[in-house]
């Protein structure tokens, strides 16, 4: 699926010695000599193999920063790896690093953690729904590349979106980010619309228990990006043109205001209400919100509304959407803290990945 490069911190190599930007020249073991034939260009893991370079030796060269991993324009950010396997050591053993690199995925989608949490150890974070999630992932089949490590969507977290936005574009799949709160369906769109096309229609589909316009549309491009206004934010910056919201239930006086405002915005109670017709190639985002769920089946969603979805019909829902949309990229938010809010989101994972 993605090749290996020589890294960009590798300042110098030769058959005796290499340096790293930063750090004194090293000599270069006789094992790792054949690496003194690579350039910054791709190649396979099996061409390192053919030339003498075992596969557990390619991972820690990976892990040194020796070489990078990616696809055609980008490399993939070793971070988002290295954070991923510091707080989940079990899970990311259970799909090491070589089989990204050495077959395709029989799934469509790279799923990319995005807690956006305030400290180092995501089980003491505002993240911590995504921590259960992802220790219930082992056995799964279903792979998670890496979980970048940012407090909060900056401008560095979207040049690192961006990176694997385009990464698992060139790979021929969909990106998938698990949060977090509804902020990494911001963050990602961000990423996205700096490399879309100059008039490309931007689609975003929400299907949540809230509609998260909160706020006030004429502060909404000086307002700091929260959970409850980043849809407006969307909207009003640009970077999305329509908005489909399925499912909301909070209060709609917000939704009929941005569609006062000329915002193209539609709230429907289920799919099949959703106007149907032939489109133009555009860009479509499908983001599920956990608190879509009647709090019955997700007591420990952050803000839980009464008269809620079961999970059969989330589940059927997304199908049908995969099913009648060209979806290009996916976000699952807020999941719950409890062991059996995790196995419900682990499910939805399985059904966003196609």
């Amino acid at each position: 699926m993605f090749k290996l490069r020589l890294d960009d911190r590798v300042e110098r190599l030769t058959t005796e010695r290499i340096k790293l930007v930063g750090v004194p020249s090293k000599p270069l073991p006789d094992a790792l000599k054949p690496l003194a034939c690579l350039s910054r260009e791709w190649c396979s893991t099996g061409d390192l193999r053919e030339a003498g370079i075992t596969p557990d030796k390619i991972e820690a060269l990976i892990r040194a920063g020796v070489l990078s991993f990616g696809l055609g324009r980008e490399s993939f950010p070793l971070v988002a790896r290295t954070f991923y396997e510091a707080q989940f050591p079990v899970h990311a053993a259970a799909f090491p690093l070589l089989d990204w690199l050495d077959r395709p995925l029989p799934i469509d989608t790279v799923w990319i953690g995005l807690p956006l949490c305030h400290l180092t150890n995501m089980r003491h974070s505002t993240a911590i729904g995504l921590a259960r999630v992802l220790d219930g992932l082992t056995g799964t089949g279903v792979p998670v590349l890496g979980v970048l490590p940012f407090m909060n969507p900056t401008e560095k977290c979207l040049q690192y979106l961006h990176r694997v936005h385009t990464l698992s574009f060139d790979a021929g799949k969909r990106l998938g980010i698990l949060g977090g709160d509804h902020r990494v369906a911001w963050a990602l769109l961000k990423a996205v619309r700096r490399s879309t096309p100059t008039g490309l229609q931007v689609r975003y589909i929400h299907i949540d228990a809230h509609h998260d316009l909160y706020g006030s549309i004429d502060h909404a491009l000086s307002d700091d990006v929260a959970h409850s206004n980043f849809l407006l934010r969307l909207l009003a910056g640009g970077t999305i043109d329509e908005a489909i919201l399925i499912g909301c239930r909070d209060n709609p006086a917000p939704v009929k205001q941005a569609v006062g405002r000329g915002f193209r915005v539609a709230s429907v109670g289920d799919y099949s209400s959703v106007e149907k017709g032939a489109r133009a190639k555009g860009y479509t985002h499908l983001s599920v919100d956990l608190d879509i769920l009647d709090p019955s089946a997700v007591p420990d969603v952050s803000s839980p509304l009464a008269g809620g979805w079961s999970v059969d019909t989330l589940m059927t829902t997304i199908r049908e959407i995969l099913i009648s949309e060209t979806i290009d990229s996916v976000s699952l938010v807020e999941p719950g803290t409890s062991a059996s809010s995790a196995a419900i989101a682990n499910d939805i994972l399985g059904a966003l990945s196609g």
